[in-house]
């Protein structure tokens, strides 16, 4: 199995949705949770992903 790079990620361009509802008061002391859809978008004249501030090239 493949590796994952490790370093500081940088993505100048992203889309961040909520899937659904979000509950912001939870009954009782429970912890609410959240789901979100987030796109990674390449911006013009850059690219989508940086590791280390080195482009990733797709």
């Amino acid at each position: 199995m493949p590796r994952a790079k490790t370093g500081d990620f940088y993505f100048p361009l992203v889309s961040l949705a909520p899937t659904g509802e979000l509950p912001v008061i939870a009954e009782g002391t429970d912890f609410s949770s959240m789901s979100f859809d987030v796109d990674i978008l390449k911006p013009a004249g850059g690219e989508a992903i940086y590791v280390d501030g080195i482009a990733l090239a797709a």
